[in-house]
């Protein structure tokens, strides 16, 4: 500390590296940012002008310290102020919609160095890493086409959360394929980015702001859509899906697996027998390798998600790797730049390790950040939308749930084994039984990794004592957009954060159609022998209960697809009416929400643009 400056000293351990602390001052008139160096279990700034002041600490360069400004009126020479840990608090509610911090560890600079020269013109610029950026960026990058992939959150994890080691409540009904969603702070600080308003909104949703967005966080259900979940869809695309083998390639990419097991046959068995030809009982279609290949005894890579695919091409020489593929973490997108007619030029991010804007230059622009995010940056672009329908309509179709457990009296009861099945009225259409049943016996097991054979043992001997076996059962529902829902960008922040969300429940599946659900839940958990489970967390009984909206990222239609301009904001190519070489690739693009789970048919949509992409260069 040299003795003709002054030092600030705020101690923390809460907002340690890999946030950032800084301060602003009245020396410069609050306009910038001055920063310090963590040692200590503090944050230090040094060389600090022996003058009286105020200030206030900044964390993350976005949220601001509580309360009123902090007062230096006492300056002398080598002087040390120090803060304790309970002086310096952050706005309540603010961290919450922000960005998660800015990192950038050893292995996104090994596999993801960013390429920051603006002056290079991409063939396609990708914005957002979720399953449709993701795929569609290494589906162009494949196909020759010099792609900028442009993700604002950092490297979090490198696969799905199923692949990994997870928290386990042994004995105790857990959806463990999601455990890691809410452990410290992944969902609490980093994804609820939203601020939620007005009456009747129950949106309860969160973003995924990290290398790979929602498809490291999801349930690996990848069920097609029928023929009735495509009304209202582009003819060609439904074609595509249903005629020409769209969703044997999305099957393909995302792995397939085989479930087949005595236990799952005599499951199916036992269904179908006991609900006669009304239903088709099938496999539930997951997107885990669970066997990889037999012949050349691969290693499973398990559920799919597209950080796994982008950290492999990154990693991979070569033209199906990374020759053409730049992947700019912690860039988070603030516009898209046009020439003020039907053509994109720049994309403009903030690059949040540098703490700087940046424009990137491309020749196709591809918003894939989510519904919520690409619609907020389309606003924030000021994009042209004949139709009028940007941003609004964003629905999720209504999922009803309930837990119960059999007995070993129940013909199905065994602590050995699970299935997980799909029941779908044959006759279903958009006006009569319009939803998929899905049925988990022993769901702590097919949603289950064990890698300690002491804790499954544990918990087996648990359930033996218990005497339960843990079983689900759900119903999602088809829905059409509903009109009144819509998004803003909040224009208080150059980020639009955070955004307003006004939305509410579709009321498809009220009255009978629930009704219907209803008796059928009953004539199967009656036939089972099924009772409710002691000390479950989430349910009561055996009721049906509704999930929140939002919960598992199933909400679309902010930038719905349409065949003429009027009805909508892109075409079925996703590229929007207005412009030449702006598309949408994410859930936002469904003029529907389907009954089916909807990622196999985004990851369809997002091959199919690749193809797009490719042939049109």
């Amino acid at each position: 500390m040299a003795d003709d400056t002054m030092t600030l000293r705020s101690r923390t351990l809460r907002y340690a590296p890999s946030q950032v602390v800084t301060i602003r001052w009245s020396l410069d008139g609050w306009s910038a940012d001055r920063g310090g160096y963590y040692i200590d279990d503090a944050w230090v700034f040094t060389e600090i002008p022996v003058q009286a002041f105020e200030f206030k600490f900044r964390l993350n360069s976005t949220v601001w310290q509580k309360d009123n400004n902090l007062v230096i009126n006492d300056p002398a020479p080598g002087r040390m102020f120090d803060y304790d840990e309970g002086a310096v608090v952050f706005e309540p509610g603010r961290l919450e919609q922000q960005l998660p911090p800015a990192e950038n560890g050893t292995v996104a600079r090994s596999f993801f160095w960013p390429d920051l020269d603006e002056g290079k013109e991409y063939d396609v610029i990708v914005i957002g890493s979720g399953i449709g950026g993701g795929v569609v960026a290494d589906a162009a990058a494949d196909a020759n086409l010099h792609t900028l992939l442009l993700e604002a959150g950092s490297y979090l994890y490198p696969t799905h959360i199923a692949n990994l080691p997870r928290k386990h409540r042994t004995g105790f009904f857990a959806k463990h394929v999601w455990s890691l969603w809410g452990q410290g702070e992944t969902r609490k600080t980093p994804y609820n980015a939203i601020d939620v308003h007005g009456d009747g909104n129950v949106y309860k949703g969160g973003l995924g702001y990290n290398l790979g967005g929602r498809s490291i966080f999801w349930g690996g259900f990848i069920p097609r859509m029928r023929e009735y979940e495509f009304d209202g869809w582009p003819g060609a695309v439904k074609a595509e899906f249903l005629q020409n083998g769209l969703y044997d390639r999305a099957e393909e990419l995302m792995k397939k697996g085989d479930r087949s097991s005595e236990y799952q046959e005599r499951t199916k068995a036992w269904l179908s027998e006991l609900l006669g030809d009304e239903f088709i009982v099938v496999d539930a279609a997951m997107a885990v390798d669970r066997l990889a290949d037999p012949a050349l005894r691969t290693i499973s890579s398990g559920m799919f998600s597209t950080a796994d695919l982008l950290m492999e091409s990154r990693a991979t020489e070569g033209q199906v790797g990374n020759e053409d593929l730049v992947i700019n973490l912690n860039h988070s997108v603030r516009r898209i730049e046009t020439d003020g007619g039907r053509t994109a030029t720049r994309v403009v991010a903030w690059d949040r390790i540098a703490q700087r804007e940046r424009a990137y230059r491309g020749k196709n622009v591809v918003l894939a950040a989510g519904t919520l995010e690409s619609a907020k940056i389309a606003k924030k672009s000021g994009l042209a939308d004949e139709s009028g329908t940007l941003a609004k309509g964003l629905t999720d179709h209504q999922v009803f749930f309930t837990h119960f457990g059999l007995s070993p009296d129940s013909e199905l009861y065994t602590t050995e084994a699970s299935a997980k099945v799909v029941l779908q009225h044959r006759d279903a259409s958009a006006s009569a039984h319009s939803y998929n049943c899905i049925i988990e016996l022993g769901a702590d097991f097919n949603q289950g990794r064990y890698v300690d054979p002491d804790i499954l043992k544990a918990h087996q001997d648990e359930r033996e004592r218990l005497q339960e076996k843990l079983c689900e059962i759900v119903f999602l529902t088809d829905s059409p957009l509903v009109g009144e829902n819509w998004l803003e960008p909040d224009e208080g922040t150059e980020d639009g954060r955070p955004m307003k969300v006004r939305m509410e429940r579709s009321t498809r599946a009220d009255g009978a159609l629930f009704d219907e659900m209803d008796a059928l839940k009953d004539k199967i958990l009656g036939a089972l022998g099924a009772k409710a489970l002691q000390d479950d967390q989430e349910t009561q009984g055996l009721a049906l209960q509704p999930t929140d909206i939002g919960a598992v990222a199933h909400e679309v239609g902010s930038l719905r697809m349409a065949g003429s301009p009027d009805a909508g904001v892109v075409d079925g190519d996703l590229k929007f009416w207005g412009y030449d070489n702006i598309y949408a690739c994410d859930l936002s693009v469904f003029p529907s929400s389907p009954a089916a789970n909807p990622t196999l048919t985004l990851g369809g949509l997002a091959l199919r643009l690749g193809d797009h992409l490719r042939d049109a260069k």
